[in-house]
């Protein structure tokens, strides 16, 4: 627990002497060994390998609406190849293309046609081009949904990911140069089955080294771009600043993070919570750092077998029996992409909050929760009195969407903070209020 935790804590537990003070020495014995090393190796659970694989250096993990029914998707620069997997290991198809496929990523429920689709998108980086497939959840496997023209490059289209806004709901491709120089695409429905993008940005990540690895984080609009000789910066994901400067939030030399650094993962978790991973191919190892601000470095562990690595993908989603804890996935410089269960990493598990598929326009939680925090409060009714009142809140968002209107009378006011009040209080209430639903619409997490 870093100190500005225990400050915080301190404040609010501190009233409550001498009971507050135990709490907070029980909390702080809880320590995540923040800048330690995991001292043994995780042990993949699975190999994925076939006959015809030669560098399957990237990958993106595909939720099934049956989550065990989940695949890996890689990407074979060297076949010139996609490979889809069960998660037993097994192949289920081969997707020959052209050029040579580079970094891979998924997203949920692009509108095409008047229906919702589950997109997979790559940079080809032969042709410079965007390739966009669509998963059909019945047969698991990859049809093309449209190429995008990147445009001229002073270097190659080196890497890849994708982005969906929580705040327009609009998708996004985002390209990165060997020279560091980043593009970012709106994708869009051309009106006859296919995808294509309309350009909106350039911009230089960096020093002019190569940028890989790139993440996005579809419920803080965050973008982090991994310049492999400088570290991670972090930008503003929505393309409204048409030259960003960025944060250099992980520098080489910092906690270990050696020159070479390659794919960046998103391990989503509730209240903002969960972790960044970034492979640091220099060392062999992967470095963990929260995703919260101000992105404190955690610890750095290592998979066994896996070496040279590039790209990395991490799952929160409980996809059943083989992989109840989540995944997180590698590539080995031996061409292989190495499975693990992500609770053997030692880090926090979550698996209830964030799945990538309720994004589509609906939102789960408790009604009465506004500050989604996953408890009916005091706080929610202090919220949403503010509210009331006329007062700007962090959660304006998720009382609009409705998680305030306790009483369901369509409005948000002081009878509602009552209600919360009165669950609080430990009084019956009868259900909606207090209870899981179901909410259409979706809101970013702001961060401090």
């Amino acid at each position: 627990m870093n100190a500005s935790r225990i400050s915080l804590l301190r404040q609010f537990i501190c009233p409550f002497r001498p009971a507050g003070q135990l709490l907070i020495l029980v909390l702080m014995s809880f320590n995540f060994t923040a800048g330690q090393a995991q001292t043994n190796p995780v042990i993949p659970e699975l190999v994925l390998q076939n006959p015809e694989d030669d560098d399957q250096d990237d990958m993106c993990i595909w939720i099934h609406p049956d989550p065990s029914q989940s695949v890996v998707i890689t990407s074979d620069k060297g076949a010139s190849k996609l490979f889809v997997y069960d998660l037993s290991g097994s192949l289920i198809q081969t997707v020959p293309v052209p050029g040579q496929p580079g970094n891979i990523d998924v997203r949920y429920n692009f509108p095409l046609s008047g229906q919702l689709v589950d997109i997979v998108g790559y940079n080809d980086r032969d042709e410079d081009d965007v390739v966009i497939y669509i998963v059909d959840p019945s047969t698991r496997t990859l049809t093309l949904g449209g190429v995008i023209d990147g445009g001229n490059w002073p270097s190659e289209l080196y890497g890849f990911c994708l982005y969906r806004s929580p705040y327009s709901g609009k998708f996004y491709a985002i390209g990165s140069g060997n020279n560091s120089q980043l593009r970012q695409w709106e994708l869009v429905d051309n009106g006859d089955g296919s995808i294509g993008g309309v350009e909106l940005r350039t911009w230089t990540n960096g020093s002019d080294g190569p940028t890989e690895g790139m993440a996005a984080d579809d419920e803080t609009g965050k973008l982090y771009a991994a310049n492999e000789n400088d570290g991670v910066y972090k930008y503003n994901a929505e393309p409204d600043d048409p030259a960003p400067s960025g944060q250099l939030i992980f520098p080489v030399g910092s906690n270990g993070l050696e020159v070479d650094v390659e794919g960046v993962s998103i391990y989503y978790a509730a209240n903002g919570e969960g972790y960044l991973l970034v492979s640091s191919q220099g060392s062999d190892n992967f470095k963990v750092y929260e995703r919260q601000e101000p992105h404190n470095y955690v610890f750095t562990f290592e998979v066994e077998g896996a070496n040279s690595t590039d790209g990395i993908d991490v799952t929160n989603v409980n996809l059943g029996p083989a992989f109840s804890r989540g995944v997180f996935t590698a590539h080995s410089g031996s061409a292989e992409v190495l499975v693990c269960d992500y609770g053997d990493l030692g880090l926090a598990i979550d698996t209830t909050y964030w799945n990538p598929r309720n994004l589509a326009g609906s939102t789960s939680g408790l009604l009465g929760d506004v500050d989604n925090d996953g408890a009916v409060n005091s706080t929610d009714a202090l919220v949403i009195l503010s509210y009331d009142a006329g007062f700007s809140t962090p959660y304006t968002c998720r009382i609009e969407q409705g998680f305030g209107d306790a009483n369901e009378d369509a409005a948000t006011n002081s009878t509602d903070a009552l209600i919360v009040l009165s669950i609080d209080a430990g009084f019956p209430v009868p259900c909606p209020a207090g209870c899981p639903v179901t909410l259409p619409g979706s809101c970013a997490i702001i961060e401090p």
